[in-house]
């Protein structure tokens, strides 16, 4: 497969991953993306290039919004973990991510964002992981706290 081939793919799985974020929610094959991505995310090389990095940041953890997360939540979380063993500063923008679609009001949701934040905690380096824990929580209490 050319560079070209792998640029319309690639532009095509980045479009429809875009459009269940912020369209319709229609979720039909994209636990089958994420699968097959597991495989393309093991060969990137280290450092990361900026697409990949967007891709993580801007598609990999807007997913989360998603309300039929359930549905590729496993497969979501472990791409999501190849990357950030690739890089270790995108513990952190995960986090951050997870922080700003909370699903508060939603406890299995919430469930599901704290057990990955306990996956993605042991790959932070050491001096993050005091700042991301409190960051956290301060987060989810108030939320919680305002929104009950």
């Amino acid at each position: 497969m050319n560079a070209s081939s792998r640029k319309i793919i690639r532009k095509v799985i980045n479009n429809y991953l875009l459009s269940v974020i912020y369209e319709d929610d229609n979720v039909y094959g994209v636990n089958e993306i994420l699968e097959m991505l597991l495989s393309v995310v093991i060969g990137y090389t280290v450092p990361l290039i900026k697409e990949h990095i967007d891709f993580f940041n801007n598609i990999l953890i807007p997913l989360h919004k998603v309300r039929t997360l359930y549905l590729f939540q496993i497969s979501l979380l472990n791409c999501s973990i190849l990357f950030m063993i690739k890089d270790k500063i995108l513990p952190v923008n995960f986090c951050q991510g997870l922080l700003r679609y909370w699903p508060v009001g939603d406890s299995d949701k919430e469930i599901m964002f704290i057990n990955e934040v306990n996956e993605v905690i042991g790959l932070c380096d050491m001096n993050l992981i005091e700042t991301i824990v409190i960051k956290l929580f301060k987060s989810v209490i108030i939320k919680e706290l305002f929104d009950a």
